[in-house]
């Protein structure tokens, strides 16, 4: 097997595990070229060990004297000490931690005992498991665990670094990378959570490059806008825009003369938004002035209120969840689900979708939506004007002279551009 290659390590494995089919899990573990073979006595061993040779010796394999171990108590296999006691920590892994420069105090008896009871347990299936995890800002450490009595019996330790990504999570996302199976989650106070913390506390030197990185933080205020919490002012303002919307007027007089629904000839003349609030009418009520409708969702166990909200205040209203300092820029679902929480009115989601539409910066930074595109093909063009391709592109927010599309013409050869607003995509206009 040459060195370097990058399959070499999983092609030689299977290779392992494919000569000692039969032994591995019962006499023997493998992985790689370290072989341990084990026995519960001196002959069950010797048995053992004739058994993998007798494999090895089939396939053609051979083994180097001089890295072979024979009847051992104990060995070092890959990074630990086994031995009949349990797994225990190698001495070489343990070496940062008697080497921790500071502090110089009564600590060094605290990291002297970590290392001699660094012993890892055999796991009982039987017995219930205990994680403890831990986080810092680049890392994380996770101990799995077995009381035996009164004891705590640790069976494996577990860390990591993070990722780009993973850094920007929170304390509770960090820690919770550890934990890859659905266990109950106690909280454990700081005082008996050092097996898992002391990582987190070790000291580094003074130019170190993570603790020496100093991240900007500017501190913004954020006025939400909140149905529970809403200030005089912005109160007059929604009743006085109510009043004035010619959609929400005739539903909200109705409702303050505590009529009852009115028939449909009364609202068939009306305009649709008009006709939508009113096949809500169950729904709507006025609270402190203002028109609210009720929502509950499909199950029928959350309910909460929602602001109608006018014409005149859906910019405002969009301003806020868009591109205020509360918005982020977000897209079309993630921006209803949050105006849907404390607003309504009818067509909410094609302004969104016209609002998002019409944002510059989500036009600068986000780009357009990927397309599937057709396989390219050559043409031969011998002159300008030879051959033009031409595409329609839209639409777009309306101008003030009514024009919603582009069309835009190539020429094959030369590559010149020519681009027309159009009001319309029909043939006639494109023809034109």
């Amino acid at each position: 097997m040459p060195f370097g290659l990058c399959n070499a390590p999983a092609t030689f494995e299977r290779l392992m595990e494919l000569v000692l089919t039969g032994l591995i899990g019962d006499s023997c573990l493998v992985y790689l070229d370290d072989i341990i073979i084990v026995g519960r006595t001196f002959e069950e061993h010797l048995q053992n060990l004739e058994r993998v040779l007798m494999k090895i010796q089939s396939a053609n394999l051979k083994l180097s004297p001089k890295k072979c171990s024979l009847f051992k108590r104990q060995v070092s296999f890959l990074g630990y000490v086994v031995s009949e006691e349990g797994i225990r920590t190698d001495p070489v892994k343990i070496a940062a931690v008697k080497d921790w420069p500071v502090p110089k105090d009564k600590t060094q008896e605290l990291k002297n005992r970590l290392c001699k009871t660094s012993i890892l347990g055999y796991p009982d299936a039987g017995k219930e498991f205990i994680v403890d995890t831990d986080a810092s800002d680049i890392g994380l450490g996770g101990v799995l665990s077995q009381r035996n009595g009164d004891q705590e019996i640790v069976i494996a330790y577990f860390s990591k670094s993070f990722s780009k990504p993973e850094r920007n999570y929170c304390v509770t996302r960090r820690e919770l990378l550890a934990v890859e199976y659905d266990f109950v989650i106690e909280h454990r106070s700081r005082k008996s959570h050092g097996n898992a913390d002391a990582l987190s506390r070790r000291p580094c030197p003074e130019d170190c490059k993570h603790c020496s990185r100093q991240e900007g933080k500017e501190v913004v205020s954020v006025r939400m806008l909140r149905t529970d919490q809403i200030s005089n002012e912005w109160k007059d303002s929604l009743q006085h825009a109510q009043q004035e919307d010619s959609d929400i007027k005739p539903i909200l007089e109705w409702m303050k003369a505590s009529a009852p629904k009115p028939k449909w000839s009364d609202v068939s003349a009306m305009s649709s938004t008009t006709k939508s609030y009113w096949a809500q009418w169950d729904s709507l009520l006025i609270q402190d002035g203002v028109l609210c409708r009720k929502w509950e969702n499909g199950r029928g166990d959350r309910c909460h209120l929602q602001m109608v909200v006018p014409k005149a205040k859906v910019p405002d209203v969009l301003q806020l969840y868009h591109s205020g300092c509360s918005g982020g820029h977000l897209g079309v679902k993630q921006i209803l689900l949050k105006i849907r929480e404390r607003f309504y009115w009818v067509h909410c989601r094609d302004d969104v979708e016209n609002w998002r539409r019409k944002c510059t910066s989500c036009a600068a930074v986000k780009g357009a939506q990927t397309r599937s595109r057709g396989a390219l093909k050559l043409y031969n063009v011998g002159e300008p004007w030879e051959r033009i391709a031409i595409d329609v592109v839209g639409p777009f927010p309306e101008s003030e002279s009514g024009n919603k599309y582009f069309m835009v013409v190539m020429d094959y050869f030369t590559k010149w551009p020519e681009v027309f607003a159009i009001s319309n995509q029909e043939a006639s206009t494109v023809a034109d």
